[in-house]
């Protein structure tokens, strides 16, 4: 925090280009939410990692070979795909 702190207030690194242009983020809600978004994203990569090391390559470049962009390739075959639950 102190040194988002640091780099968005009106003298800091960031903060001093975006105040000439009047954007405010230290001490502000879009502060606290670049700060939030900034601890969260290692537990999302974390979780999202084993995932998409186990996803078959077969399936992406199928998708490539039928002509889907890779925007077409990330939203429509990579982001559905769930693990199966295991059944006992």
């Amino acid at each position: 925090g102190i040194a988002l702190t640091t780099l968005y207030a009106k003298n800091g690194w960031l903060g001093q280009y975006l105040e000439a242009w009047g954007i405010h983020i230290a001490y502000t809600s879009l502060g606290i939410t670049l700060a939030l978004i900034f601890i969260g994203l290692p537990f999302v990569v974390r979780t999202v990692q084993p995932v998409l090391a186990d996803l078959e390559v077969e399936l992406e470049e199928a998708a490539v070979a039928l002509g889907a962009t890779r925007f077409q390739t990330i939203f429509n075959v990579i982001l559905p795909i769930r693990p199966l639950a295991k059944v006992s």
